[in-house]
């Protein structure tokens, strides 16, 4: 890696492998381990900037200097669900005052942070109660965003280890989305997608009007704000090739049918699909024109998205592919499709690509097939 490593640690540990688990860090992490304040150059009330703390790893914790017994109930990550309310519990000395320079904190009021937390204070919020906050208070998030980091993480009641949509998160600036990469679901795609910008490195720079938020007054579920250039994405789905078999039944031939879904701001969010081909996952040709007009195309993603169209169950999803509209190349393209796993597959999708700066910025889908 090259850009930082923010290590976000859940304490489980009683004082005694606390102390221990300072000591490896230290020992494997060397010089790699932050071991300084997070301060920037210019602005101490602002972050560093990635550039600055390359080939840096950052520990991500509660930090406090009062000891605690080893039998009291441990902290959860899950600092901000109602279900999961512990008494307190902290890292002990050696660990939380030598190496913590990323603070978890309560998530608090726009107010009160601004006056009471500092550049690397960072807070933690529990699906349930981001939903609710986006909803209730949404620049309060978004103005935080600004001059501190915030991490959302998936609900204590997905216990088969699903996830939330991390774009509600993106939208609002939230840096972090913590996901379980262990699931592979439809929602997986989307995290792959979004860092594929910048080189793969890890970090992607937020639009300007969601940097100086508090100069724009940018609110996603405001879409009469002009604060973006709005395109209109045409897609033309001509074919694929070489579509693999639904893995649970792999004597079945598919029939293919291609999905695209515009992910982003509320007012962006679309869903369309081809016709399906009956029989063909060798050379399907659906020859399908789609029109997508993207208010905020600094924060949208394309979702392309092959299934196996079955009568009696649901469809297998056969491959993907996500990428930014930002990143999207005009003409004749050869998609790469995905597999589950992310890993490349010998399926390609042949489409053809027209972005165009959107002066009427009028809310429409249309489709044809020619």
């Amino acid at each position: 890696y090259r850009y930082p490593v923010i290590l976000n640690i859940e304490n489980h540990c009683s004082l005694e492998q606390q102390n221990e688990m300072a000591r490896i860090l230290e020992s494997i992490l060397g010089d790699q381990l932050l071991k300084e304040p997070l301060v920037h150059a210019a602005n101490p009330r602002y972050l560093p900037s990635p550039e600055d703390l390359k080939y840096k790893v950052i520990v991500r914790s509660r930090k406090t200097t009062k000891a605690t017994k080893p039998n009291i109930i441990i902290q959860s990550e899950d600092d901000d669900d109602p279900i999961f309310d512990p008494p307190s519990k902290r890292m002990q000395y050696n660990l939380g005052e030598l190496f913590i320079f990323l603070q978890n904190v309560p998530y608090r009021d726009y107010d009160y942070a601004k006056h009471n937390y500092s550049s690397w204070h960072s807070s933690s919020l529990a699906e349930t109660r981001f939903e609710k906050l986006s909803r209730s208070d949404p620049t309060s998030l978004i103005l935080q965003t600004t001059w501190r980091t915030l991490r959302t993480y998936p609900g204590g009641f997905r216990q088969d280890s699903s996830n939330a949509n991390p774009v509600t998160a993106w939208i609002h600036g939230i840096q972090m989305a913590a996901l379980n990469f262990q699931n592979e679901d439809d929602i997986m795609p989307l995290c792959y997608g979004k860092f594929l910008d910048n080189g793969g490195c890890g970090y992607v720079l937020k639009p300007t009007y969601l940097i100086n938020a508090h100069e724009t007054d940018y609110n996603p579920l405001n879409p009469k704000l002009d604060l973006d250039q709005a395109k209109v994405l045409t897609l033309t789905i001509i074919s694929a090739q070489f579509l693999s078999r639904s893995k649970t039944d792999i004597s079945d031939i598919p029939d293919p049918y291609v999905m695209i879904s515009i992910q982003g701001v509320p007012c962006d969010q679309k869903i369309q699909k081809t016709k399906v081909i009956e029989n063909n996952g060798l050379d399907p040709i659906w020859n399908e024109k789609f029109s997508f007009n993207i208010k905020y195309s600094q924060l949208a993603l394309v979702y392309f998205s092959v299934y196996d169209r079955d009568s009696f169950t649901l469809d297998d999803k056969l491959a993907y592919f996500c990428l930014p509209l930002t990143m999207m190349q005009t003409g004749y393209r050869h998609i790469h499709l995905r597999a589950n796993n992310n890993d490349l597959t010998h399926s390609t999708l042949f489409v053809h690509v027209d972005i165009q700066d959107d002066d009427d910025d009028d809310d429409n889908i249309t489709s044809t097939r020619f």
